[in-house]
């Protein structure tokens, strides 16, 4: 299996970084609807579990953090670095590195 994890400092508020992390996973169905199948949020919106075609993930928010952890087949190994740079723009994105 070939995981990918982020764990990205961030400076928003509370509510604005639920909402990016919102936006990120929304944008991200929009955009490839054909690969979720499901996506769960808790009840507090801080975090998430995405599955789909052939991968699955978790997406949780701290009061300082991101933490993204995607699970891909072995033999899905390969592209782990295209699925990494399209990860690290979107995160880049909705969770920049300094205070917006």
């Amino acid at each position: 299996m070939a995981k990918i994890t982020r764990k990205r400092t961030h400076h928003h508020a509370m509510d604005e970084a639920r909402a990016s992390l919102q936006r990120l996973l929304g944008d991200f169905q929009a955009a490839r609807p054909e690969l979720i199948d499901e996506l769960t949020w808790t009840t507090d919106g801080n975090s998430a579990t995405a599955s789909g075609f052939k991968f699955n993930g978790n997406f949780a928010r701290s009061p300082d953090s991101l933490t993204v952890e995607i699970n891909l087949p072995w033999y899905l190994g390969p592209v782990a670095p295209l699925v990494e740079a399209e990860l690290d723009k979107a995160l880049k994105a909705d969770f920049p590195p300094e205070p917006r």
